[in-house]
């Protein structure tokens, strides 16, 4: 979905090299590092709209506590934590993000798309192995 990009797909670590802040970003992933880095951008004046897959909202799994989390963070955040995208492509000096919205296909244009996904746990020096922990697929410990 991401190909094609360039320069204006961006991770986590790139935030931290700006030296100038974009006007808008669109963020990939309502995760732990997504819903920080959203915010944090939020709150210093860029416009953000952060999209979900499968509605989970950072660690969160409880319905009641996705819901209240997505309604809370709606309130400031322009959140859509199940989105259906629909396409993504390179457009002169930013990016379009085409998804499904309330009255039918809705495009925006951002200046970058932060992939705030698929992030592998940093576990390998912490000796799970060596723990009654039984670990996920990735390697961490499951809940």
């Amino acid at each position: 979905m991401f190909e094609g990009l360039g320069g204006r797909l961006l991770v986590s670590d790139d935030v931290f090299d700006w030296d100038t802040l974009p006007g808008s970003v669109a963020v990939f992933g309502p995760g732990i590092v997504g819903l920080e880095l959203g915010q944090a951008l939020l709150r210093l004046g860029v416009r953000v709209r952060l999209f979900g897959y499968g509605k989970p909202i950072g660690p969160l799994t409880d319905p009641a506590l996705q819901d209240e989390a997505a309604r809370l963070l709606g309130v400031d955040l322009r959140l859509r934590p199940d989105a259906t995208v629909l396409g993504v492509q390179r457009t002169g000096d930013g990016v379009s993000v085409t998804c499904t919205g309330d009255g039918g296909e809705v495009t925006e244009r951002f200046d970058g798309l932060l992939a705030a996904t698929g992030r592998v746990a940093n576990v390998d020096n912490l000796g799970l192995e060596n723990t009654t922990l039984t670990r996920n697929e990735r390697g961490g410990p499951t809940r």
